[in-house]
């Protein structure tokens, strides 16, 4: 059980906006998990240690955590934890450049997945799958399925991720239509306004982030400023991460 509370912990602190903290708590709920040999236990840390940094942006230590959670699921012959691990490995894939191989592995994972009667973290897996679209070109498919992860949120109450959804909905809507950013710019908003209402300042950050990036190529860059500057400087306990370089890299540039 003190395995599964760290690694929700850990994920809630980052969320929260308390990077250390929640960077400490994810490698204590594997280090916990490591000392029970309990095989099911340790993969479900890896699996969402293997999460944890894909949203810090941590690639290779995604990958590790994913590789090892995969290598222990298929020896202890675990379907749900297979799949789960398989779309992790999509997302990875796709994060490290090789967008249509994701999208093929992913849509396998997620067939295998559902056949285990599961749906875990639907929206986030359906947002993936269409920044996957994105990366690849499909943007009609890619904002089929934003708009799937949206509704899913409804439908399931995952409402950590909805802001996350919002967001990535507005970033594939200005990568396919570049010269309209008012759709986007409506989507990052709505991203804004649910991570403040939930007080994600992780989420908050990635969602102004965006918006400010945005009102900058639009020549607004006074309005940017004021709304990125005080969510960036939130973020004082001294771990840096790629959102907070590229938050700072834009105010720069403001």
């Amino acid at each position: 059980v003190r395995t599964f509370w760290l690694v929700w912990l850990s994920l809630t602190y980052l969320y929260l906006g308390r990077l250390r903290l929640a960077t400490e708590t994810i490698e204590a709920a594997v280090a916990d998990a490591r000392s029970r040999l309990h095989p099911f236990t340790l993969v479900s840390a890896l699996l969402a240690s293997a999460r944890f940094f894909l949203h810090t942006r941590n690639l290779q230590a995604a990958i590790a955590a994913t590789d090892e959670g995969l290598a222990i699921a298929t020896e202890q012959r675990s379907p749900y934890h297979i799949s789960r691990a398989n779309i992790l490995k999509a997302v990875n894939v796709v994060e490290g450049g090789r967008a249509e191989e994701g999208i093929s592995l992913m849509d396998r994972a997620l067939v295998e997945h559902r056949k285990n009667g599961a749906n875990f973290q639907s929206s986030f897996n359906l947002s993936c799958l269409a920044d996957a679209h994105a990366h690849a070109g499909n943007y009609e498919r890619a904002i089929d399925f934003a708009d799937q992860a949206i509704r899913e949120i409804e439908r399931t109450g995952e409402r950590w991720w909805a802001a996350e959804a919002q967001r990535i909905k507005g970033k594939i809507l200005l990568a396919a239509t570049p010269a309209d950013g008012q759709r986007a710019e409506n989507c990052f908003r709505a991203a804004l306004k649910s991570a403040q209402s939930q007080k994600a300042r992780f989420w908050e950050l990635r969602a102004a982030h965006s918006l400010a990036s945005l009102l900058n190529r639009e020549g607004r860059d006074a309005q940017a400023r004021r709304l990125l500057a005080p969510i960036h400087g939130e973020f004082n306990d001294g771990l840096d991460l790629p959102d907070l370089d590229d938050a700072r890299r834009l105010l720069n540039r403001l």
